[in-house]
């Protein structure tokens, strides 16, 4: 089983799972944690929003954001499209996160993706949690 956990530094949770920089995957085999990565959020459209400001990388993505910015106000006139997060996110069967939109959390619930949103700050505790099944889920969505 792997574990999708939104993350800004590998350590800890995020607070809002599309404006998160990273995602920790966590594998799980047998009660065991086997192996772990991170990828990059390079495509859900509120963390390209929010890091356009990051005026180190400006030069190198403004061009790619303003194509994004007409494509995400396209997609809130139809409901929202997390078809980015899908394709990116298309071997997880568990997010834990410590906040997301619910339409997103109905999506992935569609998907038979399991969402559990928390409290707990770091990941390593989460997961362990998690696997205990003692991790505890607040019906706490972000707001758009």
């Amino acid at each position: 089983m792997k574990i999708a956990v939104p993350t800004m530094d590998g350590a800890t949770i995020s607070r809002h799972f599309g404006k998160t920089r990273k995602f920790k995957i966590v594998e799980i085999e047998n009660n065991q944690v086997v192996k772990e990565e991170i990828r990059d959020n390079n495509f859900t459209g509120h963390a390209k929003e929010h890091f356009s400001l990051d005026t180190s990388q400006i030069q190198h993505e403004h061009h790619h954001v303003e194509e994004h910015h007409h494509s995400h106000d396209h997609e809130h006139h139809h409901g929202h499209s997390h078809e980015g997060i899908f394709r990116a996110l298309n071997d997880v069967e568990a997010v834990l996160s410590g906040g997301m939109g619910q339409h997103l959390y109905q999506d992935f619930t569609a998907r038979n993706v399991e969402v559990i949103i928390t409290d707990e700050n770091n990941i390593d505790a989460a997961v362990q949690k998690f696997i205990q099944n003692d991790l505890p889920h607040i019906d706490r969505f972000c707001q758009h």
